[in-house]
């Protein structure tokens, strides 16, 4: 069951190889803008009711995204209308609660316009979406970056074509990245990409991106991250790029493991003070109100490492 699947039945139930420099460039740009590993966390932030439904997850209180990431004690959050369910244009009230957040990234497209597993056109389409979220840039200074978030379909690629199964044609994206250039604030532009889909086929959408975050959408394939990790950067090696980490298991709709956390958290740790990411995701907001080891696990890894320091980078000539 891919992500998107998984979304519907929760409803329902209610290239050629690069050599990979040491330590690469990103990793230096990423030094100069943040000084702790707590600078560079973020949270996957949904709306506190929108995963209620989900089969198998313990029920919880409801946590808005705002109160997850301070008792988190994680600065930035991505809010992601996740199905839709934040009325648009969004409304004044709704944009207050994020104020005081350092950084903020906001959704601007979640998967194809026409849903299928829900038989129906998407509320909203992704035009809509995309003028929603440029006229949010005069209202909150903190807005920083765009997501795209279930932009690829499957495992990404066509099996009949070779190309990339994209929710959005290249040209649109094309379009989508000449109207930012054109905008007085210009915040970066994120997708985000499974290690399930990491194929050359779908290189030339991916270059139209600032930023990729990289998700393991099946708990057990996490035992394989740094195998992917390398395919990847040998595939985008010098992408910004964040991992995403998963706190719960949605692919197979099971808890994950203490083991499993502590393996995931163990490379992130290593990645980021190797400067070959500049940040991770925790995945997502709601799952603060529930009682899982994992989150408290997460909760205790950041309130244990968020004040280290990471130590400036020297400059690495790209190869």
């Amino acid at each position: 069951m891919n992500r998107r699947e998984f979304i519907g039945k929760a409803a329902a139930s209610v290239a050629t190889a690069i050599t990979v420099p040491q330590i690469i460039s990103c990793g230096r740009n990423r030094r100069d803008s943040h000084n702790t590993i707590r600078d560079c966390l973020w949270m996957w932030g949904h709306e506190p009711e929108s995963i209620n439904h989900t089969p198998n997850l313990p029920k919880g209180g409801v946590v808005g995204m705002v109160d997850a990431i301070r008792w988190m004690g994680i600065p930035n959050v991505c809010a992601i209308n996740h199905g839709d369910v934040v009325e648009i244009p969004y409304s004044d009230e709704y944009i207050y609660q994020f104020k005081d957040v350092k950084n903020v990234a906001w959704s601007i497209m979640s998967g194809p316009e026409w849903a299928p597993q829900y038989d129906k056109v998407r509320k909203y389409s992704h035009d809509k979406l995309i003028e929603a979220g440029i006229e949010l840039l005069d209202k909150m200074p903190n807005l920083n970056e765009f997501y795209l978030d279930d932009f690829f379909a499957g495992d990404g690629i066509d099996e009949a074509t070779g190309l990339s199964n994209a929710h959005m044609s290249i040209e649109r994206l094309k379009k989508l990245r000449a109207t930012i250039q054109t905008l007085k604030r210009q915040p970066k532009l994120t997708v985000v990409l499974y290690t399930s889909q990491i194929n050359p086929g779908m290189i030339e959408y991916i270059n139209c991106f600032d930023k990729v975050s990289l998700w393991t959408w099946m708990s057990e394939d996490l035992s394989d991250l740094e195998e992917n990790f390398r395919k990847y950067r040998e595939w985008i090696p010098d992408k910004p790029t964040l991992l995403g980490i998963y706190m719960w298991d949605f692919g197979n709709l099971k808890t994950i493991s203490l083991e499993m956390m502590k393996q995931q958290l163990d490379f992130a740790y290593k990645k980021l003070i190797a400067g070959e990411v500049e940040g991770l995701i925790f995945h997502c907001t709601p799952l603060c109100g529930v009682d899982l080891e994992a989150v408290h696990y997460s909760k205790q890894w950041i309130a244990e490492h968020g004040d280290e320091i990471i130590p400036r980078l020297p400059y690495v000539e790209k190869k």
